[in-house]
């Protein structure tokens, strides 16, 4: 990975009556690539790098020690707790949960000419981010036989326009345990329904990440918040997912929405309306600000007033996910057990699938044929 991709912590202000205007920032460095410029328009990211290694920016974990009162200078003899956390990519941000394995939110840049390119998600494949130390690291052991999917939350088809961009969408860091029909049902419409606003806005903000939130009970009863863990790295399955989407046109922000999404099946019937929640009452569940840095966010309209949040259908999306599918196949045999799957499910099968069917057929055949 190139060195530029460093790691830096959350900042953490601390404020000694005496030295009220001084802040304490623990940071690691990094070098913000083009691709992701964009993100901080409304994100605050702390940046602060030794440049003078050889082996590129290093993390520079320095302090104020004059904002530390007597009685607390003591506890810089062996450093502080640190948690580095924040990755960036050339097409994304991630600040990753190194209790949980998962990221805690990815932010992404949207816009028209990001989301061309030749890059193929065919070519790649699932890899451990060797970024993250090895301790808190996910692995694909931990998914097999799990019972999920590897869930993106910058998704691969978002990351066509350069084979960095795609190869780093497959990295673990920016993976969480789906499950399989929300991820290829309901939230893959959410997805395109983000690619699609970059055709209406010319800039499309969106932050994603997991939730793990307390079940349901009557008032009287305590509550508990449970969730599973897979894997010998004990990698968390979210309850619920979450998606925070700001457009903007001309330098201006237009709208926001914040949508909560239980990672289970979604019935057809649902609507992204269904889902759509506060921005505030999401920031007290996940435990942090988005785009702290949007001023005046009441005259910020709601997405879904001013867009309509409409979704494409379930049978687009499926159609589209079989397409998927049919690309990778490796042998005949595979090809018609996913048509007849294909076709079990669908009573009217797309005339462009079929197509695809028979041109994906047509060269297994031709691959085995002898020289």
């Amino acid at each position: 990975m190139a060195a530029n991709f460093k790691w830096f912590s959350n900042r953490k202000v601390f404020r000694h009556p005496s030295k009220i205007s001084q802040t304490i920032s623990f940071l690691a460095g990094l070098v913000i690539g083009s691709g992701v410029k964009e993100i901080v328009s409304y994100i605050d990211l702390p940046i602060k790098f030794k440049s003078n290694s050889h082996e590129g920016n290093i993390p520079d974990f320095s302090v104020n020690e004059e904002i530390f009162s007597p009685s607390t200078k003591p506890l810089l003899r062996y450093g502080l707790p640190q948690s580095p956390s924040t990755l960036v990519y050339s097409n994304h941000v991630v600040q990753y949960d190194c209790s949980r394995k998962v990221p805690l939110w990815v932010a992404q840049h949207i816009t028209k000419e990001k989301l061309t390119g030749l890059a193929d998600r065919s070519s790649f494949t699932f890899k451990t981010d060797v970024n993250v130390p090895e301790k808190f690291r996910a692995t694909n052991e931990d998914f097999l036989n799990s019972g999920y999917t590897r869930g993106h939350m910058i998704p691969a088809a978002d990351s066509k326009r350069n084979s960095s961009s795609m190869k780093e969408s497959f990295l673990l860091s920016n993976i969480v345990p789906q499950n399989f029909e929300n991820n290829v049902g309901f939230w893959y419409r959410l997805e395109a329904y983000c690619r699609s606003l970059s055709k209406r806005f010319s800039d499309v903000y969106v932050i994603s990440g997991p939730l793990f939130l307390s079940e349901n009970t009557s008032q009287n009863e305590p509550k508990f918040i449970k969730y599973q863990v897979i894997g010998k790295n004990e990698v968390a399955v979210p309850t619920h997912l979450y998606k925070v989407i700001l457009v903007e046109n001309n330098n201006k922000p237009r709208a926001i929405g914040a949508f909560i999404i239980p990672n289970q099946p979604i019935s057809d019937e649902k609507t992204l309306l269904d889902y759509q929640v506060k921005l505030e009452d999401l920031e007290k569940l996940a435990g942090f600000n988005f785009f702290p840095k949007l001023v005046n966010l009441n005259r910020v309209g709601n997405l879904c007033l001013v867009d309509g949040c409409k979704t494409i259908t379930k049978a687009m999306a499926d159609t589209m996910n079989f397409s998927r599918t049919i690309k990778k196949v490796k042998s005949i045999e595979e090809l018609d057990m996913i048509w007849k799957s294909i076709n079990e499910k669908n009573k009217n099968v797309d005339k462009k699938l079929i197509d695809e069917y028979w041109k994906k057929k047509e060269a297994l055949k031709n691959a085995i044929k002898p020289s």
